[in-house]
């Protein structure tokens, strides 16, 4: 869910897309 929103917005985890 909040996996696909760290794409735009630096979520909790997606904050550097490490595994993008």
């Amino acid at each position: 869910m909040a996996v696909q929103q760290n794409k735009k917005s630096p979520s909790k985890r997606g904050m550097h897309r490490s595994h993008d």
